[in-house]
């Protein structure tokens, strides 16, 4: 359950001028009329947590996140925080693709190391060189709760503001004006927005402590959608049935080393990464 504690952004497909409207589906309703009602995107839910859990994983080994020049290789940055990538070669790629199995091969004690090592990547499935390897839960999106909807009393208009944006002239000595006005819809404050979580019957235990952690993370972070930078987005997240994240963290301390050295064999990190990591001794949550 979200509920929102400022206007809530999630942009459209489609812009209209200096306008960002904000996400619809279209709905089949039980009179065959077609209405076109907002939601806010388990898929967004659901890249937001990649990069909480990217993040804590990459501190958990003493390590810092950085987006500039990150403490990993690129192919393995690109799985933790935007589910990788396919690619048929890659030098780097090379060691992990021997685990997993390649051209055509499937090496199925290579791919649950890799599940077994990496819980949280597990989790929430990583496209690896030319191997796909799908999650473990699935991200429903989130609806208002409204008439359109039958799970609220105010119709779906009423919920919707505008916030405008001004940047404003500041070079005195300018010929011509360069100020902009920009304006984005969004939920007001106070709308209650209700989704869910599938968890797969194959998920093991650390993968589903994992999930505990991601929610953990989003809760605390207390902000989703778009244009949070400007104030917008700020939520209230009430949790049904949260997985205990402890495990999961227990795990993260316990092997470091050994998550670091498996990393270091399929060419995730780079040596210097490790030794840096190892060294300090830094488990910074």
């Amino acid at each position: 359950k979200l509920t929102c504690l400022s206007p809530f952004a999630h942009g459209a497909d489609n812009k209209a001028g200096n306008a960002t409207l904000f996400r619809r589906q279209d709905i089949l309703c039980t009179n065959n009329a077609m209405l076109s009602l907002p939601f806010y995107a388990g898929n967004a839910f659901r890249g937001t947590m990649r990069d909480a859990l990217a993040d804590h994983f990459i501190q958990s080994l003493g390590l810092t996140p950085r987006r500039d020049r990150p403490p990993v290789v690129l192919w393995f940055f690109h799985a933790l925080y935007a589910g990788g990538a396919l690619e048929e070669t890659g030098t780097s790629l090379k060691n992990v693709m021997a685990k997993l199995g390649n051209n055509g091969a499937v090496n199925a004690g290579g791919i649950k190391e890799l599940r077994d090592t990496l819980p949280g990547l597990s989790l929430l499935g990583a496209a690896i060189g030319n191997r796909i390897l799908s999650g473990r839960c699935d991200f429903n999106d989130f609806r208002p709760r409204c008439v359109e909807y039958a799970t609220g009393e105010v119709p779906i208009a009423e919920l919707f503001e505008w916030t405008y944006l001004t940047r404003r002239e500041d070079h005195e000595e300018h010929k011509e004006h360069s100020g902009m006005i920009a304006n984005t819809e969004c939920l007001k404050a106070g709308v209650v927005m209700d989704g869910g979580i599938d968890i797969s019957t194959h998920i093991n235990t650390l993968e589903n402590s994992a999930l505990g952690m991601g929610l953990k993370l989003i809760k605390e972070r207390g902000k989703l959608g778009a244009e949070n930078r400007r104030g917008l987005g700020k939520v209230e997240i009430e949790i049904v049935n949260a997985p205990d994240h402890l495990a999961y963290e227990q795990y993260l301390v316990e092997q470091k080393d050994d998550i670091l050295q498996y990393l270091e064999n399929i060419t995730a990190i780079d040596i210097q990464e490790r030794e840096d990591a190892t060294a300090s001794g830094k488990v910074d949550f």
